[in-house]
């Protein structure tokens, strides 16, 4: 007897036939039950199966800041935006929603419901950050991301938050070699291109001309931006540094596997930004997120 027979290897197996459940699974492949020994799950293993009654298919695979999302909490997901307008959906166990507080809202379709629901808001367009306060109760517990308990009919808060700072990041890459490090970048470019945002994962070369491995980059942007504290979040392998007008606020300039440093500043008006960043070798990634910090 299996101990978790909703991971057997041959529960709704079927090779050729889609839809359909054959007595012998695997007569595809001409082998009968009892020349195949299927093994049995690790007494300390993980289930990785979804559990019966999860949300499963396309669109429920939702990732957030922490990973796939387990559905064990609500969360507000950003569905479609096209201009001003937001159309934002809010998932999780069943239960009571309402909003109480917003900021840059100029129209919402709903201030309060139930799980699961999708809103349409409009941004004041005066306003580059667009944020909602939710308040949820529901009949049964919930678990926070850390996995604490939110007991039956207490009070759970989250939040939508969308900043709409625009860049123009002009982003030039090089040669790298850890020999000459100190004169990677005053170097020609080997290539120069305009992007709106700062995120590239990259397994083979970045850009035309490019070597895949040991290579650096240069993005470089300046901005306006509304008074208040910001956190940037800079993941970065390998090595990083970057400099907010010309000062150097994070300095990760060594081999590593993806890693983020998180800064908070005071910002309002004008600034510059510029990050460098190389590769040595293998996968490499740059990754700039920046959200407003809130009371």
């Amino acid at each position: 007897m299996w101990a978790h027979p909703e991971i057997a290897g041959s529960e709704n197996v079927n090779f050729s036939h889609p839809g359909q459940k054959p007595e012998n699974p695997y007569s595809p492949l001409d082998i009968t039950y009892g020349e195949l020994v299927e093994p049995d799950s690790l007494p300390d293993g993980m289930i990785a199966a979804l559990p019966r009654g999860f949300p499963k298919g396309r669109a429920f695979i939702i990732m957030d800041e922490w990973g796939p999302y387990d559905f064990l909490r609500p969360i507000a997901v950003l569905d479609t935006v096209a201009g001003n307008k937001y159309s934002i959906a809010i998932v999780g166990p069943s239960g009571n929603w309402s909003i109480t507080k917003t900021e840059g809202v100029k129209y919402i379709s709903a201030r309060k419901g139930t799980t699961p629901q999708t809103i349409t808001v409009d941004r004041d367009p005066a306003s580059k950050s667009l944020y909602l306060e939710f308040e949820y109760t529901s009949p049964k517990s919930a678990k926070t991301v850390f996995g604490e308990v939110v007991p039956t009919g207490t009070k759970y808060y989250f939040t939508f938050d969308r900043l709409e700072q625009h860049f123009d990041w002009k982003m030039e890459f090089f040669r790298y070699d850890s020999l000459s490090a100190n004169k990677t970048f005053a170097a020609p470019p080997l290539a120069t291109r305009q992007q709106p945002e700062l995120y590239s994962a990259w397994w083979g070369s970045p850009a035309p001309g490019v070597p895949e491995d040991g290579f650096a980059t240069k993005a470089s942007t300046e901005f306006d931006i509304i008074p208040g504290i910001y956190t940037f979040e800079l993941t970065s392998d390998d090595g990083v540094r970057m400099y907010l007008d010309d000062q150097l606020v994070v300095d990760n300039w060594d081999v590593h596997e993806p890693e983020t440093n998180e800064i908070s500043v005071n910002l309002g008006g004008k600034h510059r930004i510029r990050i460098e960043h190389f590769d040595a070798g293998g996968f490499a990634t740059m990754d700039l997120r920046i959200r407003k910090k809130r009371n």
